[in-house]
């Protein structure tokens, strides 16, 4: 059984896309998942599978959420390796020691060199991203509600289905993470 935790995008945010994480996860037990735990009502999601291709993971979870709760969302997933690979530092760690401005977009697939090149690195100015592999990584001093870097920019600029979380966030779920794999 391998570990996994999947990001859902956009649920339980303004009272719209209602995705109530115990029936998520009752729903996902009683659906082949094993060990399925959420983290509070914020579209965190651990559970362990034999499935081993998380993009096939992530059209199942998908479409068990449509059909349960007739929400369409996106769904990112990564092993435990892959996200404690992911959430060890943060390119722009070293100079900001404000959480709250530094924030990961995870992404489903990587993106093309070329379409990464063509990305404006002027957007926004004052913010900055860098792209590694399946993730982007993000300092927005601005704050993230006043940013040009968006999920729908870097969704559309690169081809990719996309969520994010602060950087306070992606360490919650490590440390879950972390205690799960012991």
């Amino acid at each position: 059984m391998t570990l996994y935790l999947a990001l859902l995008r956009g649920i339980n945010v303004g009272g719209r896309s209602r995705v109530p994480m115990k029936e998520l996860a009752a729903a996902m037990q009683s659906n082949g998942y094993d060990n399925v735990t959420s983290y509070l009502q914020t579209g965190n999601v651990f559970f362990e599978s034999e499935q081993t291709d998380v993009n096939e993971l992530a059209s199942d979870l998908q479409e068990l959420i449509l059909t349960e709760f007739g929400t369409t969302t996106p769904v990112v997933i990564r092993t435990s390796d892959q996200y404690g690979a992911a959430s060890t530092t943060h390119p722009f760690g070293d100079h900001e020691d404000d959480f709250k401005k530094l924030h990961v977009m995870f992404l489903d697939l990587e993106p093309e060199p070329a379409a990464i090149e063509g990305l404006d690195s002027d957007r926004s100015p004052g913010d900055s991203f860098r792209v590694d592999g399946r993730e982007i990584y993000l300092h927005l001093p601005n704050g993230a509600g006043r940013t040009k870097l968006t999920i729908d920019y870097f969704e559309r600029c690169l081809g990719v289905v996309a969520t994010g979380r602060n950087w306070n966030t992606v360490q919650t779920l490590r440390s879950m993470m972390e205690t799960r794999a012991d």
